[in-house]
C-alpha cells in the first residue's frame, strides 16, 4: 500500500490542508500540556505525568483535524500518518556484548519489564547476534511543520514482547524538527544538539550529537568509494520493521511497498566516531573515537511507508518511570 493509495484512502486534501489544521491544533494543546507535566511531575515527587488517560486524550486531539467521518475523536481510531524516507537513509550497526545486552535491558525495564532484547540476522550470509542499530535518515510527510525534509537519528535495537510480537526498539532519539512520541510527547528544544544529514552530489556527512540523551556520532562516507558494494538484508530484518515499539511498549505499525522490499542495499567499509550512554560496545574503554561497527549499509532509493500511530495505545497500560531513575 503505497503513499498516494493511502493518502486516498484517508480522505485527505491534495493540498493537506487536513494535515496543517491537524499541527497547528495538536501542538499549541500539546506544549501546554507539556509546561503542566512538568510543573505536575515536580510536585509528585519528580514522577513522569504522562498517564494513559492524558495520553489518549492528546492522540484524541491530533484527530480533530481530520475529516469527522473517518477519525471521529470519540471513537478509539488510530492515526494513519504518510512518510516518505529520502534517499541513502543509513543504518550503522554495532555488536552488543553481554555486558552491553545486560545494560540496554535494564534500561529498557525501567520503562516496560515485558520487551527483551533478541538476536538476528542482518545480512543472509550473517550470522545472529544482538545489535545496536543507528538509523538516520532524511524525510517528508504532510504532519511535519515544514516542507524540508526533517533529519531524524535512531537508536535501536531489535526485541519482541511478552505477546510474542517481534519489532524495532527506539532506545532513543533526536530531530532537527519538531517531534513527539508517547514518552515524551514532544521533544523540548535542546540548544547544543545537532542533528544532520547533508549529501553534496556523493559525498555524505552525518552528525549527531546531544549532551542531553548522551550521543555523540560523526560519520563521512562517499557513495563512489571503491568498498561500496551491493548486499542483501536478510527477511527478517525487513520483519522487524512491521512494528516500531517505544520504551514504554507503545508501537507504531509500518506498512510498506516493494520500495522497501525490493530495495537496492549497499554496504560501505567506513570507521565511526560513536559513543551511547556508557555502552562499550565491546571495547576496553568507552572513550569517543574512531570505531570499526560491524557494518554500514543504506539503501539506494526513497522508501514509501504509511504508519499507524501508536498503534497499541487503547489496549496497552502505561508504564510511569520516576525521572531519577531514568538519568
Amino acid at each position: 500500500m503505497g503513499c498516494k493509495q493511502s493518502k486516498a484512502y484517508i480522505g485527505l486534501s491534495e493540498d493537506n490542508t487536513d494535515y496543517k489544521i491537524l499541527n497547528i491544533c495538536a501542538f499549541c494543546v500539546l506544549r501546554c500540556y507539556c509546561v503542566f507535566s512538568m510543573f505536575f511531575s515536580y510536585s509528585l515527587n519528580n514522577m513522569l505525568v504522562n498517564p494513559s488517560r492524558i495520553l489518549k486524550t492528546v492522540y484524541k486531539t491530533l484527530l480533530l483535524g481530520i475529516p469527522q467521518i473517518l477519525y471521529n475523536p470519540l471513537r478509539d481510531a488510530n492515526l494513519i500518518v504518510p512518510l516518505q524516507v529520502n534517499e541513502v537513509s543509513t543504518y550503522v550497526n554495532f555488536d552488543l556484548n553481554p555486558c552491553d545486552v545486560r545494560e540496554l535491558t535494564q534500561y529498557i525495564h525501567k520503562y516496560n519489564n515485558s520487551l527483551e532484547l533478541v538476536p538476528i540476522k542482518l545480512f543472509n550470509d550473517d550470522k545472529e547476534n544482538y545489535y545496536l542499530s543507528i538509523n538516520i535518515y532524511n524525510s517528508t510527510s504532510p504532519i511535519f511543520l515544514t516542507d524540508d525534509p526533517v533529519t531524524r537519528c535512531e537508536i535501536n535495537t531489535y526485541i519482541k514482547d511478552k505477546d510474542g510480537n517481534y519489532g524495532t526498539l527506539i532506545i532513543d532519539y533526536i530531530t532537527n524538527g519538531q517531534s513527539m512520541d508517547p514518552i515524551s510527547l514532544i521533544k523540548l528544544p535542546e540548544w547544543e544538539k545537532t542533528c544532520s544529514f547533508v549529501k553534496l552530489g556523493s559525498l555524505c556527512n552525518i552528525t549527531c550529537v546531544s549532551p542531553l540523551h548522551k550521543l555523540d556520532m560523526s560519520l563521512d562516507f562517499d557513495l563512489q568509494d571503491p568498498s561500496v558494494a551491493a548486499c542483501e538484508l536478510s527477511d527478517e530484518l525487513i520483519k522487524y520493521t512491521d512494528n516500531i515499539f517505544y520504551k514504554d511498549g507503545i508501537l507504531d505499525k509500518l506498512y510498506y511497498d516493494e520500495s522497501l522490499v525490493n530495495a537496492e542495499t549497499y554496504k560501505i567499509n567506513t570507521n565511526v566516531s560513536f559513543s551511547f550512554r556508557d555502552l562499550g560496545l565491546g571495547l576496553d574503554a568507552c572513550e569517543r573515537g574512531a570505531m570499526r561497527p560491524h557494518s554500514v549499509f543504506f539503501f539506494k532509493n526513497k522508501i514509501n511507508f504509511v504508519g499507524s500511530m501508536w498503534h497499541n495505545l487503547y489496549k496497552i497500560r502505561r508504564h510511569k518511570p520516576a525521572i531519577r531513575d531514568l538519568m
